[in-house]
């Protein structure tokens, strides 16, 4: 019986469907066991050994930086600073071992605070130090706290504008301008002070007139007739009352911007510090000094010899030397006359006073040499915003005199 096409086509194409699944299958089989024996393979003998061998690589990369830090740290660097005689013997104190932070008292601002001293923000410190000086009669020093600084900061703010006024300056003050009679809060003070003793900062023995620092503190507060227990002290252009509570324990009344550790800061207060020892306290007072060369200082003993407590009790010969201070919400201040110096001579006072502005010359002499470009400029727009203001407020009789003032001067000029 035969078949039809059909039939024969039918059966030879399974067949080779057949064949074809056969051969592939056979194909796949020999791959898979491929596979698996170089996944075996893999896995319990190149892959240990490769994992051993990346371990061991890690381990000699640790141990070679670990040796190279050591050796940077204990012979390389201890070398380099030797080589750059940057290591002293026998180091001195540093201000860490000096300031206790923990015992600092910090005001809420310092004297630098334009929006509540304007104009005269930075200038007021020899003020505001003696009204430390004065305050220490009202509160024991030990007793201050934030609040005590602020009030100080403001009544020294009055007493600055009250001198500035009676020795018609708007720069910073000299300690011969310091008046000798105050009044605060309804009570007399009479003030003396000692002759003031002049050097540099850091000057290491007496060179003729001019004294060391530790010299200078020594006869303030043990040799001086009064015995003096505070003083005012200028360093540069910076003022501050140093208080002795002790032999050996002393307080500094700071009212620039200063941190805790009573070092420079922008963003600093004013401060009490408190320092142990005398060595301690020069060794203060010279590393918070941003100069390192010839930094003049003048320092002056200040005794509160009365106390009264009715302004009637001043005598009328001293009336018009009376600085009067008061610290309610709209505060005035009443100065009559420049006030006279104590216990010196009108003519020791004004050697002195000379003294001083020829030490401050010099100063602001070598300041402007130094000062960048940014900072002459910004000094110079600084003075033409303040004769600008100045003018626009004078009166027309001021004006008038400064005209004429700069018109003679003009001829004189013009006839030489």
């Amino acid at each position: 019986m035969g078949i039809s096409i059909q039939q024969f086509r039918s059966r030879i194409g399974s067949h080779d469907n057949f064949v074809k699944t056969k051969d592939a299958l056979a194909r796949f089989k020999d791959r898979f066991w491929n596979i698996m024996l170089m996944m075996f393979y893999l896995s319990v003998f190149y892959l240990p050994t490769l994992k051993l061998a990346v371990g061991q690589h890690k381990m000699w990369n640790q141990v070679v930086f670990w040796f190279t830090q050591m050796m940077c740290y204990n012979v390389y660097i201890p070398l380099l600073l030797r080589q750059a005689n940057d290591v002293e013997e026998n180091p001195g104190p540093t201000m860490f071992d000096i300031i206790d932070p923990m015992r600092t008292v910090s005001a809420d601002y310092s004297q630098g605070n334009e929006a509540l001293f304007g104009e005269n923000a930075g200038k007021q410190c020899v003020a505001m130090s003696l009204t430390a000086i004065i305050y220490h009669q009202i509160e024991h020093i030990s007793e201050w706290t934030s609040s005590t600084l602020n009030n100080i900061l403001t009544i020294g703010n009055n007493l600055y504008i009250s001198i500035r006024y009676s020795v018609q300056t708007n720069d910073y003050l000299l300690l011969t301008d310091v008046p000798c009679i105050v009044s605060l809060y309804n009570k007399v003070y009479t003030l003396q002070y000692s002759e003031s003793l002049t050097g540099s900062l850091f000057m290491m023995s007496n060179n003729g007139p001019y004294m060391t620092l530790q010299n200078s503190l020594i006869e303030i507060f043990s040799s001086s007739r009064l015995n003096y227990n505070c003083c005012l002290l200028t360093a540069g252009i910076s003022a501050v009352a140093v208080f002795k509570c002790s032999e050996q324990s002393f307080k500094i009344f700071d009212s620039h911007a200063k941190d805790f550790y009573g070092m420079p800061n922008s963003y600093g207060k004013c401060t009490l510090l408190s320092i142990e020892g005398l060595e301690n306290l020069i060794s203060y007072f010279q590393m918070s000094c941003l100069e390192t060369e010839v930094v003049p200082f003048e320092i002056k003993g200040v005794f509160i010899s009365d106390c009264q407590p009715e302004l009637e009790n001043v005598h009328s010969s001293q009336k018009n030397e009376l600085v009067s201070l008061s610290v309610k919400n709209n505060p005035k201040q009443v100065i009559n006359r420049k006030q006279n110096c104590s216990g010196e001579t009108a003519e020791m006072c004004q050697q002195v006073k000379e003294k001083q502005l020829v030490v401050r010359g010099e100063y602001k002499k070598n300041r402007r040499a130094n000062e960048s470009e940014e900072s002459r400029q910004k000094r110079l727009a600084q003075m033409r915003e303040n004769s600008r203001k100045k003018r626009a407020s004078e009166s027309v009789e001021s004006r008038q005199k400064r005209l004429a003032s700069q018109s003679k001067y003009q001829k004189e000029k013009n006839g030489k």
